[in-house]
């Protein structure tokens, strides 16, 4: 179980991120990931080779509707009540410095943070939310 400490400030670093994937800026959520953390997620194909590419493609999903994906085309009021229901539903284990975070009913998947110098890190990519 994680202290109380350590499971707020991942639920902090998740809200920042979350609410950055649609309102911006970029470093807000590149800035939250290790280099590993960019590697994963930029290697998935179509996400571009950059941070900023791919913070871009998931940004224009997130506000553009596209036919066949319900995970698209988010209202901003939309988007706040998706980042408070997985933020307020988020489990947190914290094993020394290395930490795990699932959302209920498995969105936004298990993701993994690492503590870096008292700042909580996805080392992973980014929480997505998709179904």
């Amino acid at each position: 179980m994680a202290s109380p400490t350590a499971a707020s400030q991942i639920k902090s670093v998740f809200q920042t991120v979350l609410t950055a994937e649609y309102f911006g800026p970029a470093s807000s959520v590149c800035s939250h990931l290790t280099a590993k953390g960019v590697a994963e997620w930029t290697s998935y194909p179509g996400n571009g080779h950059t941070c900023i590419q791919a913070f871009d493609l998931l940004r224009h999903d997130l506000t553009h509707r596209i036919a066949g994906d319900e995970n698209s085309g988010y209202s901003t009021r939309q988007w706040r009540s998706v980042v408070h229901e997985i933020v307020s539903t988020l489990t947190v284990s914290v094993h020394g410095e290395s930490g795990t975070a699932v959302g209920q009913s498995g969105i936004p998947g298990e993701t993994a943070l690492v503590d870096i110098n008292g700042h909580w890190t996805f080392n992973s990519p980014p929480p997505i939310v998709s179904s």
